[in-house]
C-alpha cells in the first residue's frame, strides 16, 4: 500500500513533514539525508507519517541523525507505524539519533531495528544504539521524554553518556514503555543520566537490559524473558574511578528462563574507594534452572576478574524484598569491604535467601520473619504432631533478636535426650536468654538458653541445673504444655 503524503499544515504543532523533504518511508529508499534536512530546516517538531525509514549502512561510530546543533524544544511527532532501519557492517556503535544540549525534548512511539546487528558478538559490540544522549561537552541538560521505544537487534536502545562529572549532568530522562528485543543493552546509562523513570522496560532476549553506573535517583520497572548469559541482566555498577552509584529502585520480574545467570548485579569495577548506596530491589524471578537472583562482588579493574581482595569500596544501604522459585541460589557476596558501615534490610520471600557471605559482609536488617525451626532430640528426635513449632526473628544492625514458641498437642513425640532447636544464622560470640515454661494447668516456670560462638544449635536450661531441656526436664511434657524462648545475638 503507497504512503498519502501529508503535508505539515495539516499536523497540528508540526513544522516540519519529513514527506516534505524527500523521505520515502518505504524501508528502501535512503531517506537519512532527507530527515536530517527536515531537522536542520529550523523546525522544532518534525512529523513522521506511518512508514519504514531506511538510514543507510555504516561501518563506523557515526551519528546518523544529528540533533546536537538543533538546541532545545526538538520534538519528534509520529503517527502510526514508524520504524529506522539500519545496517552497521563493521564492531562499531554508531547512533541512529544523536542529542547533546537537546533540553526539552520529546518524541511519540519509535521504532528501531539493525540488520548488521550481531547478537552473539559480546567482546566487540557490533550494532547502534537508537538514542544517544551525550554530555560530551559538560554543561546540564535533560527533559528528555519519550512516549514508546521498540527495539530489535540493537546495541543498545538507549544510551547516556559523556563526561564523568558531578556538576554537570544530563538529567530527567522519563521512559513511558522500552521494548528491548534482541539487544545488547535495553537501557544504558555511563557515568550519567540522572533523575530516570521507565514505566515498563520489556526486555526479551537480552544480554544486559539495564546497565547503569555512575548516576542517581533511578526509578525503573522490569520485564525480563529469556535473558543471554551474562554476569548480570540488571548491573548496578560503580566504573574505574567513576562517581557513586544511588538511590535506584528498579522492580524486576524475570520469567522463562533456561539458564543459569545471576539477575541482579551490583559491583565495583575496581578496589578504589567507590561507593553505592540506597539501592532498592523488588524481585519476582521463575527459572526453568539454577540461577542466582543477587550477587555483590569487586573486580580487579576494567577487564578483570571477580576479587576479594581489600578494598575501601563501599556499599550500603540496600533494600531488598520479593520472592523467587526454588531453583533460586543464595544472595552472596564475593568482595571485602572498607568496614562495618555497610548496611542491608532484607525482607525475606519464599526462595529468596542470604548465604552467611552477605551477614559477615553487612550490618544486616530482616524484619517480619516467620517459620518453622528444626526440633531435635540427643538420641531420638521429636516430631510434632498436631502440636505448634514457630519461630520468628528481626535482624538490626547485625544483631538476631529470636523468638520460639512450641506448644505440646496430643500426637507430639517427645524423642529422647536433650532438646536442640536450630538458629537461623551462626552466632559470633556466646549469648544467653530467657525460657517461660508452662506446665499446663499447673504452674509456669523461667529458665535460660543459649548458644555457643560459631554454632547452629539452642539449647535451654533450668535454673539449677546442668541438664539441658528434655521429654522429663524440667517438666513430664504433656498436651497444651508451653515452652517460649528469646534471645539476641550477633551475627556480624
Amino acid at each position: 500500500m503507497a504512503l498519502t503524503k501529508v503535508s505539515y499544515s495539516m499536523i497540528q504543532g508540526a513544522s516540519a513533514n519529513v514527506l516534505d523533504y524527500g523521505a520515502v518511508g518505504n524501508g528502501v529508499a535512503n531517506d537519512r539525508t532527507a530527515i536530517q534536512a527536515a531537522f536542520d530546516s529550523g523546525a522544532k517538531q518534525v512529523y513522521f507519517p506511518a512508514g519504514t525509514y531506511y538510514l543507510g549502512s555504516t561501518s563506523t561510530a557515526s551519528k546518523f541523525i544529528d540533533l546536537s546543533a538543533l538546541g532545545e524544544n526538538i520534538s519528534i511527532v509520529t503517527e502510526g507505524f514508524v520504524e529506522f532501519v539500519v545496517e552497521t557492517t563493521a564492531a562499531v556503535i554508531p547512533s541512529i539519533f544523536y542529542l547533546k544540549n537537546n533540553s526539552n525534548f520529546t518524541c511519540g512511539p519509535v521504532r528501531f531495528k539493525d540488520t548488521g546487528y550481531d547478537p552473539l558478538s559480546v567482546s566487540s559490540l557490533k550494532g547502534a544504539s537508537a538514542f544517544t544522549l551525550d554530555n560530551a561537552s559538560g554543561g546540564n541538560w535533560g527533559n528528555v521524554v519519550i512516549d514508546a521505544i521498540y527495539g530489535n537487534n540493537l546495541v543498545a536502545c538507549v544510551s547516556v553518556e559523556g563526561a564523568v562529572e558531578v556538576a554537570n549532568r544530563i538529567r530527567g530522562i522519563h521512559i513511558k514503555q522500552l521494548f528491548s528485543d534482541d539487544c545488547f543493552y535495553g537501557f544504558n546509562a555511563q557515568n550519567q543520566g540522572d533523575g530516570v523513570k521507565i514505566d515498563n522496560l520489556i526486555a526479551f532476549q537480552n544480554y544486559r537490559p539495564y546497565f547503569v553506573y555512575g548516576v542517581a535517583s533511578h526509578q525503573v520497572k522490569i520485564f525480563n524473558r529469556n535473558n543471554r548469559i551474562t554476569s548480570g541482566a540488571v548491573n548496578i555498577s560503580r566504573s574505574v574511578g567513576g562517581i557513586k552509584t544511588t538511590n535506584i529502585w528498579v522492580d524486576y520480574t524475570a520469567r522463562d528462563m533456561s539458564i543459569n545467570i545471576t539477575h541482579v548485579l551490583i559491583n565495583h569495577i575496581d578496589l578504589i574507594a567507590g561507593i553505592i548506596s540506597d539501592i532498592h530491589l523488588n524481585l519476582d524471578i521463575n527459572s526453568t534452572t539454577a540461577y542466582t537472583p543477587l550477587r555483590f562482588v569487586n573486580y580487579t579493574g576494567s577487564g578483570g576478574s571477580e576479587t576479594t581482595a581489600a578494598s575501601t569500596n563501599i556499599v550500603t544501604d540496600i533494600f531488598i524484598t520479593g520472592s523467587c522459585d526454588s531453583n533460586a541460589a543464595q544472595i552472596s557476596v564475593f568482595a571485602s569491604y572498607f568496614n562495618k558501615i555497610q548496611r542491608i534490610t532484607f525482607n525475606q520471600g519464599f526462595g529468596l535467601e542470604c548465604s552467611s557471605s552477605v551477614y559477615a559482609a553487612f550490618q544486616f536488617d530482616q524484619l517480619g520473619h516467620g517459620g518453622t525451626p528444626t526440633w531435635t532430640a540427643a538420641t531420638t528426635n521429636p516430631t510434632i504432631g498436631n502440636g505448634t513449632l514457630t519461630n520468628d526473628f528481626d535482624i538490626v544492625g547485625g544483631m538476631l533478636f529470636y523468638s520460639i514458641t512450641l506448644t505440646i498437642g496430643s500426637t507430639t513425640t517427645l524423642g529422647t535426650g536433650e532438646w536442640r532447636f536450630s538458629l537461623p544464622f551462626t552466632p559470633t560470640t556466646n549469648a544467653i536468654g530467657s525460657v517461660y515454661v508452662l506446665d499446663s494447668g499447673v504452674v509456669y516456670a523461667t529458665a535460660v538458653c543459649k548458644v555457643d560462638a560459631n554454632g547452629s544449635l539452642l539449647s535451654c536450661y533450668a535454673n539449677g541445673s546442668a541438664t539441658a531441656f528434655s521429654p522429663t526436664v524440667p517438666i513430664a511434657w504433656t498436651t497444651n504444655d508451653e515452652l517460649r524462648l528469646s534471645i539476641a545475638y550477633p551475627i556480624s
